[in-house]
């Protein structure tokens, strides 16, 4: 036995044993280190998921309830319901557009004063306030407005189209680019309104935005009229004229009595004007024939003597209009 080498054997199995323990717990720590960082990244995984899914991030996902509940309002002229497709039109005055908005059987309907009544009588022209939801277009609630303002029953007001302007009574206000005009169930243009018609105006501040011919107009044209030529005729609450050729008097519908008149005949018919319509009135039977008259022109000297015809004093400054006929002066 040579004591060199056991003593270098020693050392050697001594070394090797350490160097194996440290090389195992290097291991260790190293797999508790991978083992923790990859645990680290799942989770952040997971919290990023989870924030991206919050943040709408990522693929596009199917509306959700909150999304479809989204409602957009608007303030405007309600011009009607389409009761195929069951939409709503209403123009919208702070985009100047019309807005398509679906009925559905949910939808709450109010005056102004916040009654529930149901679309029907809410009449197209009225100004309203309604909710609808902004990805389905279906409507949610929808009121007459109440910051709107309405005049009913308009007959004392004069209409400028060209200017731009309405006065009603001694106030003057401004019309809207596109003013909704609705006589009946048709849409008509600001030119259409009469003087006689009766109407009904919605507006918002100092500007109309709505006008409703609640009570139109028609027309009388006179038939048979030649004997009347220069005779007078009043037609319900028009103004007397005088009977020219051709002649077609604007009238407010309704039932009125039309009477033809001159110095010695007076006859009086009832008739019927609706709106839109020309009535034909013929005057061939209303009593006897019209007088014709005569224009009669005195020079008489001295001037400023009295002069009577059939006992009386008359005017002879300028012509006389006489019926046909014998005269004792």
């Amino acid at each position: 036995m040579v004591p060199g080498r056991n003593m270098q054997k020693n050392g050697y199995q001594i070394n090797l044993r350490l160097i194996l323990g440290l090389v195992l717990v290097l291991g260790f720590f190293t797999v508790i280190f991978i083992t923790t960082m990859l645990a680290a990244a799942d989770g952040a995984n997971i919290r990023n998921g989870r924030k991206n899914a919050a943040n709408g991030d990522g693929q596009k996902q199917p509306a959700t309830a909150q999304n479809e509940s989204e409602k957009a309002s608007l303030f405007g002229v309600y011009l009607g319901l389409d009761e195929g497709s069951r939409q709503l039109t209403v123009y919208d005055i702070s985009s100047r557009r019309e807005v398509l908005v679906s009925l559905s059987g949910g939808a709450k309907i109010s005056d102004v004063y916040g009654q529930i009544i149901s679309i029907s009588q809410i009449e197209p022209g009225s100004m309203v306030e309604l909710s609808y939801i902004r990805e389905s277009g279906k409507l949610t609630d929808m009121s007459i407005s109440s910051k709107a303002w309405k005049y009913v029953g308009v007959t004392n007001f004069s209409l400028e189209p060209e200017s731009g302007l309405m006065k009603i009574a001694k106030k003057q206000y401004k019309l809207a680019d596109k003013t909704a005009v609705l006589d009946g169930r048709d849409f008509v243009s600001l030119y259409d309104i009469a003087r006689q018609d009766v109407l009904t105006v919605w507006g918002y501040e100092e500007t109309i935005w709505s006008i409703v011919v609640t009570k139109g107009h028609g027309y009388v044209k006179l038939r048979d009229y030649q004997d009347f030529l220069g005779d007078y005729i009043s037609v319900g609450y028009e103004s007397t004229q005088q009977i020219t050729e051709d002649m077609m008097i604007t009238v407010r519908e309704g039932e009125y009595n039309l009477t033809v008149e001159n110095v010695d005949y007076s006859a009086t018919l009832r008739v019927r004007v609706n709106r839109n319509e020309i009535t034909y009135v013929s005057l061939k039977e209303l009593g006897p024939r019209a007088p014709k008259y005569g224009r009669v022109l005195f020079d008489i000297s001295p001037f400023g003597a009295d002069l009577f015809i059939k006992g009386e004093l008359r005017n002879y400054a300028n012509e006389i209009e006489l019926p046909f006929g014998k005269y004792p002066i």
